[in-house]
């Protein structure tokens, strides 16, 4: 899967072991090289399904896009980077169409 970043900053951030470990500590930091190297060896999002992290989507404010759990409260968060986003039939995201992703954030929005 392809996968692209909102920011240059989070990208960075996502990419370096040591800026990823003092943003979000050093449990975050492992939990993100993983799921982020799950998301790189998908072929689409619904592989993600099946893989650590519990991959869901969101809804509310952040409906569209969907989370993968590291350490704690703390999520990876991302969107389907297709414009326009591969839809099914009865209107919902195709999760075996999506084959590029955006990392939106890193953030505990249980908080």
């Amino acid at each position: 899967m392809d996968i692209t970043f909102k920011t240059e900053e989070l990208r960075d951030e996502c990419n370096t072991d040591k800026l990823a470990k003092k943003k979000w500590g050093a449990a975050n930091a492992k939990k993100l090289r993983q799921r982020l190297d799950n998301m790189r060896s998908a072929t689409c999002l619904f592989n993600l399904y099946s893989l650590p992290g519990k991959c869901h989507s969101l809804d509310q404010d952040r409906a569209g896009q969907y989370a993968v759990h590291l350490d704690g409260g703390w999520r990876l968060i991302f969107e389907p980077a297709h414009d326009p986003v591969p839809r099914n039939a009865d209107d919902a995201v195709d999760p075996l169409k999506v084959t590029a992703v955006r990392i939106v954030a890193i953030k505990d929005y249980h908080d």
